[in-house]
């Protein structure tokens, strides 16, 4: 669930006066800032019936993964301690239905001919919250440290994923600790609040037997990167490529 950055709207309107000539002067500023911000900085839905770019901070956490394979640097872990009652089983479907609203998080990343394109797979029936009972052992405290240490430093592949692995860990009857890893790849800081708030709002709604209230999403990751590399012009990209070239020319290979 990466936030999506549009960028910068590319205008300031000046202040207009109230009178008559500077009102049809306005109109006709937001009119042409209307028309520029259409074209280049609108995200649209791209088909998925092609391959996928990825965004080019995607691309660099792919190389990097595909550089030291399985390191856990870029493992974004999140732990939760739950009070009160809990269902097991909804919170298993809240996970879900997040899961089922953010491609990204049931994204794979795959490559042909040394160039990654993602491949977004279908909303899972059930997403696997696996359930470890640490109920009356005098060390589950510590238990749960390890346990949740094991969580946030695994490997991920991220050619075959998921990119998002969960464990629920009893220490009393009403006391939990939900772990949660995302790859760096999938998710950011930003990402991880909307996580916790939309999973916050399924669970309830399921307990609840309801339709939880959250919106729709218009686009997703895949399409911020493909409007990103279609923003990107080459001109501007060969400039980067050769000023970055300049830089870190003579530098053992």
């Amino acid at each position: 669930m990466p936030r999506f950055e549009a960028g910068p709207i590319p205008a300031r309107v000046r202040t207009a006066r109230t009178a008559t000539g500077d009102v049809a002067e306005a109109r006709r500023l937001l009119k042409e800032l209307g028309a520029r911000r259409d074209a280049p900085t609108r995200i649209a839905p791209v088909p998925r019936d092609r391959p996928l770019a990825l965004s080019f901070a995607g691309q660099r956490l792919w190389f990097l993964d595909k550089w030291t394979p399985g390191q856990p640097v870029y493992n974004s872990p999140l732990g939760l301690r739950l009070s009160g009652q809990l269902d097991h089983g909804k919170l298993i479907d809240a996970l879900t239905a997040v899961v089922g609203r953010h491609e990204s998080l049931r994204t794979r990343y795959s490559e042909e001919h040394g160039v990654p394109h993602q491949i977004v797979d279908p909303a899972p029936a059930r997403v696997d919250i696996p359930l470890t009972d640490l109920t009356g052992r005098p060390d589950a405290e510590e238990e749960a440290r390890a346990l949740a240490h094991d969580v946030a430093t695994g490997a991920f592949d991220l050619a075959r994923g998921p990119l998002l692995r969960a464990r629920l860990i009893r220490l009393a009857p009403e006391e939990h600790v939900l772990v949660l890893c995302v790859h760096h790849i999938a998710t950011d800081g930003w990402s991880t609040g909307i996580l916790v708030s939309e999973l916050t709002a399924c669970y309830a709604a399921a307990v609840a037997g309801t339709t939880p209230d959250l919106p729709q999403l218009p686009v997703q990751y895949a399409d911020f990167a493909a409007w990103e590399r279609k923003r990107a012009s080459a001109e501007s990209t060969e400039r980067l490529l050769a000023y970055w070239r300049e830089r870190l020319a003579g530098l053992p290979a």
